[in-house]
C-alpha cells in the first residue's frame, strides 16, 4: 500500500501551464514514464520524450520541488514533471529502503535535512536559475505582482538611462 501523498491532480495544474499540464497527461497516458523510485519524500523517475529525461521530485509538507534536465524555459513546471507526478498520484512507483550506511556523504545530507534554512540561507545557495523558476511561477499566479514586476522593471531600465 502506498503512503498517502500531500499533492494532488489540482497542484500538479497550479504549478504547469495548461499546454504543459496537457502534453504531461498525454505522456502519462502513452506510458512514458519509467522506473520511478521513493525514499521518503524524494521520488526519481524517467520519463521518455525525444530523448530520455532525469524528473525528480521533493515534496517537503505541501511544497512541491520538481527538475527536470529538460531545455524547457516557458514557465511552471514541464510536462516531463507532469507526467511523473500523474504517475506518482496513481501510485506508480516503487518504494526503497534507504540504505543504513553511514559514510561521510549520507551523513552530511542528514545534517542538510536536519538544518532549517531562513530565507536569507536558502535565497544565497540556491541557483539563479532555480529563483528565476519559482518568481515566474509566483508571478504567473498573482497578477498584482506582475504589475508590480513590471513597474519595477520599468523604474530600474528608467535609473539605467538617467
Amino acid at each position: 500500500m502506498q503512503p498517502k501523498l500531500s499533492f494532488d491532480i489540482a497542484d500538479l495544474k497550479l504549478l504547469a501551464t495548461h499546454s504543459s499540464f496537457e502534453r504531461g497527461s498525454d505522456y502519462y497516458d502513452q506510458g512514458r514514464v519509467k522506473k520511478v523510485i521513493s525514499k521518503r519524500n524524494v521520488f526519481e523517475g524517467k520519463v521518455k520524450g525525444t530523448s530520455t529525461y532525469d524528473v525528480r521530485l521533493v515534496v517537503d509538507g505541501h511544497a512541491l520541488d520538481f527538475t527536470c534536465n529538460c531545455t524547457y524555459q516557458m514557465g511552471g513546471i514541464c510536462k516531463h514533471c507532469v507526467a511523473m507526478g500523474l504517475a506518482i498520484l496513481d501510485g506508480e512507483y516503487e518504494i526503497v529502503a534507504e540504505e543504513s550506511n553511514t559514510n561521510d556523504s549520507s551523513a552530511n545530507e542528514e545534517i542538510i535535512q536536519s538544518h532549517t534554512y531562513n530565507f536569507e540561507e536558502i535565497f544565497y545557495i540556491c541557483k539563479d536559475e532555480l529563483k528565476v523558476q519559482f518568481l515566474h511561477q509566483f508571478l504567473l499566479q498573482n497578477p498584482h505582482f506582475q504589475s508590480d514586476f513590471i513597474q519595477y522593471i520599468d523604474r530600474r531600465a528608467k535609473e539605467k538611462r538617467e
